[in-house]
């Protein structure tokens, strides 16, 4: 079955070039998207979102020849769902029922054991800040603490916004790696 996202295009040649292309490559673009992300239900999704972003590029892909549109589908299926993984994972799902006692709501003892959790944590955090180098301490304070944004950042630290965030990533790397090589002492 054509996905709806073609049916409605309104330009026939468009739709006639978009209509080709997902019958000579249907099964290539689920292949793809498939060996990535292992999961037949999201595979479809995914397939009709790449189907999307493939028919703003019908210009471009018309001027291709087959061998180079070929390329360009399995890109474009490969980059669309290693980006689904990549922000999967920036937001995981966490289902509630871990903490579910009754239909209520939270119950006291998961509230009380996620406090202690976090307590924790800092604990951690606060033992091992002395040992981290004054670059992510500033990046960190400065971000966490002094809510300052990345724009602000990138400005005072004379470097690009981007790089601002990878710089924050490896201040975040290197403090739970210290507090990973801390836990086992500590035990």
């Amino acid at each position: 079955m054509l996905p709806y996202c073609i049916m409605v295009m309104e330009d026939n040649s468009d739709r006639a070039f978009m209509t080709e292309l997902y019958v000579n490559y249907h099964r290539l673009m689920y292949r793809t998207i498939l060996q990535i992300v292992h999961d037949p239900w999201t595979t479809d999704d995914l397939m009709q979102a790449t189907l999307v972003k493939l028919i703003d590029k019908v210009e471009l892909l018309r001027k291709k020849d087959r061998d180079r549109q070929v390329n360009y589908i399995i890109t474009a299926c490969k980059n669309h769902a290693r980006n689904y993984l990549r922000d999967r994972k920036r937001h995981p799902e966490f289902p509630l029922d871990d903490y579910l006692d009754t239909s209520d709501g939270l119950n006291d003892r998961n509230i009380i054991e996620a406090r202690l959790m976090e307590a924790d944590e800092l604990q951690r955090f606060a033992d091992i800040w002395p040992k981290l180098d004054e670059k992510s301490k500033h990046i960190l304070e400065s971000y966490y603490t002094l809510g300052r944004s990345t724009a602000e950042l990138a400005e005072e630290l004379g470097i690009k916004r981007e790089s601002v965030k990878m710089a924050l990533h490896r201040a975040r790397a290197n403090a739970y790696r210290l507090m990973q090589d801390e836990t086992p002492a500590k035990r």
